[in-house]
Order: C-alpha cells, then structure tokens, then sequence
C-alpha cells in the first residue's frame, strides 16, 4: 500500500495477481495483433534447381 499525504493512493500488487483479480486474461490472437512489429520478412525462393541428396 502506498500513501500519499497519508491517505492511501496506490497498491501495489505482481501483473498475474492482478489480471486474475480484474478478470483480464490476455487472448492469443490479441498477443499477435500487438506484437512488436521489425523489418518485414522477405519469402523469395531461390532460382537454384532443387538438388538430390542421397540418404
């Protein structure tokens, strides 16, 4: 508990307490959505022939 002025302002409290106690359960789809977005992949194939290879 943290006090401001001595009245109580702020609790403090760990992240996965409070998202059970507030009933906030982040979703997959919204983890991906508001992934940090890099460099854009670039998906080019090779010209090359597809060589054998013996196993």
């Amino acid at each position: 508990m943290v006090t401001r002025r001595g009245e109580e302002a702020v609790v403090i409290l760990a992240a996965d307490e409070y998202r059970r106690l507030s009933g906030q359960t982040p979703r997959l789809m919204d983890c991906l959505l508001n992934a940090p977005r890099g460099e854009a992949l670039v998906f080019e194939r090779s010209p090359e022939a597809i060589r054998d290879i013996a196993l």
